[in-house]
């Protein structure tokens, strides 16, 4: 189902793209709503502001790691599922999210004291990204 080329140009475009849409949800969209779940006061916002984007290079990065080893894994599973539609692939990151994602996150809930409506916005959040991730990989390794 995978060409060689289009594995490791699937796997790249959509760790970007799954970074700029993680840019995307956080900050323009829905920045404030999750600052406010977050509870970032205005002394730390005023304080992230001075060190400016250099301040999170390293989270960036790791981040975008993250996203490489997602897309990986990603595409792996949808091969061994043979996905080759949007539909295809969109039900195997539904059905990832649900039983590995939304599910651990509800941990948080049930023992880290992690608010109903961070959990929320974090498993909205992934399964966007993840559905996303699924469908860019199937459109880049096929073009």
């Amino acid at each position: 189902m995978f060409a060689e080329f289009g594995v490791f140009s699937s796997i790249i475009v959509a760790a970007a793209v799954a970074f700029f849409v993680g840019f995307l949800w956080h900050g323009p969209l829905f920045g404030r709503q999750w600052m406010a779940l977050a509870k970032v006061g205005k002394k730390e916002i005023a304080a992230a502001k001075k060190k400016g984007m250099g301040g999170m290079g390293k989270q960036m990065l790791a981040n975008f790691a993250t996203n490489l080893v997602m897309a990986f894994v990603l595409v792996y599973v949808l091969s061994l599922a043979g996905a080759a539609t949007i539909l295809d692939a969109t039900m195997v990151a539904f059905w990832i999210w649900l039983g590995f994602i939304a599910t651990v996150q509800l941990s948080s809930v049930l023992w880290e004291k992690m608010s109903l409506g961070m959990y929320t916005f974090k498993a909205v959040y992934n399964l966007v990204s993840l559905a996303i991730m699924a469908n860019v990989i199937l459109l880049v390794s096929v073009l």
